[in-house]
């Protein structure tokens, strides 16, 4: 079984500028061995005679709408809340 060590997690949060106090490093590395528990688990499964299937619906194809472009005659209405919203923000 693939293991991690908590020195691992500690430097993967310094990476992401993460930083674990002693209980809350314990929680994650206690979550992340049981994670990694699941996925060998799931590796076991023989899936010899399972066939592969890229969607789990029966359409294989994108069903977003086209992207269309769209000529905007007040392009500051589309902003005016967004500026409302961000001035209401104070940061201390």
């Amino acid at each position: 079984m693939k293991t991690i060590t908590k020195k691992e997690i500690q430097e993967i949060a310094k990476i992401y500028y993460f930083a674990f106090d002693d209980e809350f490093l314990e929680i994650v590395f206690n979550d992340f061995c049981k994670f990694l528990n699941n996925i060998e688990v799931l590796n076991s499964i023989n899936t010899d005679n399972v066939e592969q299937t890229d969607y789990c619906t029966p359409q294989s194809f994108n069903q977003l709408r086209k992207d269309e472009p769209e000529i905007v005659k007040n392009p500051e209405e589309y902003t005016k809340k967004r500026k409302e919203t961000i001035s209401k923000i104070h940061i201390s």
